[in-house]
């Protein structure tokens, strides 16, 4: 076992934490998502500063690596908290993730997120992904298979 540890690429701990954070990703080698590593963004969002705003690109997936992030959506009835999101938690539309994959990226229609107090979020764009489900495709099924096993019936 310790000569496979060995043989194992090195995977910086940003991607390391990024894909445990995002439940999708966790399961698979993170060796296989190598080539986003470049793409992974540190950002410092200060309380009270917008991560995004409705009107903004939907094309990132989100991990706050320190701080609180509160998540809402605004409709004709109002705005409501969808989520508070703390360290070690993700956020993103698996919609989205497939838009974007696919060429079809949109914006927030209904959703922004603001700082709760100073955060540490990581930022990765989903055109990111396009190589490595192009050179992996059971990578990009075996995620929308889990997605939708996850997903309740009605």
């Amino acid at each position: 076992e310790e000569e496979q540890e060995e043989r194992r690429p090195w995977v910086p701990p940003e991607l390391r934490y990024l894909l445990n954070s995002f439940h999708m990703f966790g399961q698979f080698d993170p060796a296989v998502f190598a080539e986003v590593y470049p793409s992974i963004e540190t950002l410092r969002v200060s309380a009270g500063q917008f991560l995004f705003r409705i009107g903004d690109p939907d094309m990132y997936i989100f991990v706050v690596q320190s701080g609180r992030l509160e998540v809402t959506t605004t409709d004709n009835q109002g705005t409501a908290v969808i989520k508070n999101v703390r360290a070690g938690e993700s956020f993103t539309s698996l919609l989205s993730f497939i838009d974007v994959l696919t060429g079809h990226p949109a914006t927030y229609k209904t959703v922004q997120a603001q700082a709760q107090v100073d955060s540490i979020v990581l930022r990765l764009s989903m055109e990111a992904f396009v190589p490595v489900f192009t050179n992996s495709p059971e990578l990009l099924m075996r995620v929308v298979q889990m997605k939708l096993h996850s997903m309740p019936t009605y």
